[in-house]
């Protein structure tokens, strides 16, 4: 079996900062496979969010929508 490894990426919020500048922010990180790990709480700071992201899939990692595809292609009429 193999050790999953990770890497891990820091923002800090800015304050001034509106919920669409944040959701477009977390949409483009997230479709870098980066994912959303904790929150560090501000002191002197704005918050930090943490995310990440393995560095390597591991090779018999299964994605659940090649799941859906291979159930679909197994049933009659492709329908799940």
């Amino acid at each position: 079996m193999e050790i999953q490894k990770w890497e891990y990426k820091t923002v800090r919020m800015d304050n001034e900062s509106s919920v669409q500048d944040c959701e477009g922010m977390l949409n483009r990180i997230g479709g870098e496979g980066w994912e959303l790990a904790f929150i560090l709480p501000p002191s002197d700071r704005p918050d930090t969010l943490v995310f990440k992201r393995p560095t390597q899939l591991p090779s018999d990692i299964v994605f659940t929508s090649d799941l859906k595809k291979t159930t679909e292609d197994n049933i009659p009429g492709g329908l799940a």
